[in-house]
C-alpha cells in the first residue's frame, strides 16, 4: 500500500464505497479500487457473464425438458429460455438453408 494510508485506519473510516469494499473484502482492495477508479461513476451490469456465454450454456444444457429448471438456476423466466433456444434453432436453420443454396449454386456453376 501506499504511504498514503494512515496507519490505525479500519473500514468505518473509509468514504462511502471504499468502507464497504474494505469490509467486503480489505483495505488494501479498497485502496487499489481508489487508486484505479477515484472520481469515476460506475455502473455494473446486472449479469456477471455475457449473453453469447449464457445463450451457449443454455444451448448445451437443454435437453428437450428442462426450460423450468434452466430458468431457474440463470434467474430468466422460462419466456425468455424459449427464445434463446428458438434463435439457435432459427439461426442453424438460416446456415442449413445458406449452405443449401450455396451447394445448388455450386452445382449449377452459378
Amino acid at each position: 500500500m501506499s504511504d498514503m494510508v494512515f496507519e490505525g485506519v479500519s473500514a468505518k473510516d473509509l468514504s462511502g464505497i471504499y468502507s464497504e469494499i474494505a469490509e467486503e473484502f480489505d483495505m488494501d482492495t479498497a485502496y487499489r479500487i481508489y487508486q484505479c477508479f477515484k472520481g469515476l461513476q460506475l455502473t455494473f451490469p446486472l449479469r456477471f457473464y455475457s449473453s453469447d456465454c449464457l445463450h451457449q450454456h443454455v444451448i448445451a444444457e437443454y435437453n428437450g425438458s428442462n426450460v423450468k429448471q434452466i430458468a431457474k438456476k440463470y434467474g430468466f423466466s422460462e419466456r425468455r429460455i424459449r427464445q434463446i433456444i428458438a434463435s439457435k434453432r432459427n439461426l442453424h436453420k438460416t446456415k442449413e438453408e445458406s449452405e443449401k443454396v450455396r451447394t445448388a449454386c455450386c452445382k449449377n456453376g452459378t
